[in-house]
């Protein structure tokens, strides 16, 4: 049911929230990729989506662990 209070049923015009599910499905096609040795978790983004910006700073690593590679001044 998409609402089962007033019972309603899921059709194929129901929208869903997917809120942040979506994150363990890329991790899990990021490090098959990784597996099959078609990218490295050290490649920058860049190398995929040449014109992302900052692309060239980020990489594979930091988009599973959420976390960026701080400068040391």
């Amino acid at each position: 049911m998409a609402d089962v209070e007033h019972a309603i049923p899921v059709s194929v015009e129901t929208k869903f929230n997917i809120a942040s599910i979506t994150k363990p499905f890329t991790a899990a096609a990021i490090l098959k990729l990784q597996e099959e040795g078609r990218l490295s978790l050290d490649d920058p983004l860049s190398k995929y989506i040449p014109d992302y910006p900052r692309g060239n700073e980020i990489k594979f690593l930091h988009l599973l662990t959420h976390r960026r590679q701080r400068r040391v001044l």
